[in-house]
């Protein structure tokens, strides 16, 4: 009804998709909400813990960045994995992106809701880091606004890319076994 006959791209696969599923959330961008809100939560309790509860022994650890270079490969199997399941509940063309761009959207936006909080809520905590020493209340309001600006616009492209090379991925196994399916004798 709403496809755009020999258009081919995003487009038209989004509109095939929601004609097909009568619904405006499918099941991949379902799948990318779930995820992404149980990935958050995970986030928000971490960076919780390390800026409130360890904050000086966070700025003392010798080996921080290979640390940061960890938790960073993480998210990115995370992405994979939400963009492999939202291919398999949907089966549709770039249900893989959509699940890893809609986590991401949400990961980042819980980011920066988290800083939000702590540097509202946990003010006097958070200036007595030792990253924070001088900053006052506007610079770190300063600095949440970058945030607000540059960390959805970052980290959502990037999901969904490793949420479509996820989507791929299944979509591969799945003509690996529709061809070893169909060379085994006595096998439907």
């Amino acid at each position: 009804m709403w496809a755009i006959a020999g258009v081919p791209g995003i487009a038209s696969a989004e509109v095939t998709d929601m004609e097909r599923d009568g619904r405006l959330i499918n099941s991949a961008t379902r799948q990318g909400l779930y995820g992404g809100l149980l990935l958050g939560a995970a986030e928000m309790a971490v960076l919780f813990v390390s800026n409130l509860v360890l904050p000086a022994a966070a700025y003392q650890w010798p080996g921080r960045d290979p640390v940061g270079f960890g938790l960073l490969a993480l998210y990115a199997a995370a992405f994979v994995m939400i963009g492999a399941r939202g291919e398999l509940r949907a089966g549709t063309g770039w249900a893989g992106a959509r699940a890893g761009a809609v986590a991401g959207f949400v990961v980042a936006t819980l980011f920066v809701a988290t800083f939000a909080i702590l540097f509202t809520a946990f003010y006097p905590t958070m200036i007595q880091e030792p990253g924070h020493l001088d900053d006052t209340h506007a610079s770190l309001n300063g600095m949440l606004l970058q945030l607000v600006f540059v960390v959805p616009v970052l980290v959502t492209p990037i999901a969904a890319l490793l949420g479509e090379f996820g989507g791929l991925l299944v979509m591969a196994r799945r003509g690996w076994q529709a061809r070893g399916a169909g060379t085994r004798p006595g096998h439907r």
